[in-house]
């Protein structure tokens, strides 16, 4: 079956260019950290809710439970849940019936952003 043959060979392309790409990202964020750490922090400073939102997040809850949880309504959330998807510290992970799932996105394992965070509240 050469089909197949040349549709792995595509895919594996493929994977390589995106690995690829993803190394670049992360040395590109790791080389910028400084800045971009300061323009987070700076973020988050301004705004409890985001920290309070931001450390609920856990690739489980939906935008509802994590509303519940630490109790603000669901519009706060969702102005808050904005404002980390614009900053990339999010991803949306599914969208089930019940509401759509969050979890972090490579920052946070980069930066540790929660422990900056935890910092902060000391």
């Amino acid at each position: 079956m050469p089909e197949s043959d040349v549709l792995s060979a595509a895919i594996g392309h493929i994977k390589y260019k995106v690995d690829s790409m993803d190394r670049t990202l992360e040395h590109l964020l790791l080389v910028n950290r400084n800045q971009i750490m300061t323009e987070v922090l700076d973020r988050f400073n301004s705004d409890p809710f985001l920290v309070k939102i931001y450390k609920t997040i856990d690739g489980i809850k939906t935008q509802k439970e994590i509303a519940a949880n630490i109790g603000v309504s669901e519009a706060t959330v969702s102005k808050r849940l904005r404002i980390l998807l614009d900053l990339d510290l999010i991803e949306i992970v599914s969208s089930t019936p019940e509401g759509k799932v969050y979890q972090y996105t490579k920052m946070e394992r980069l930066f540790k952003i929660s422990r900056e965070l935890d910092k902060l509240e000391k």
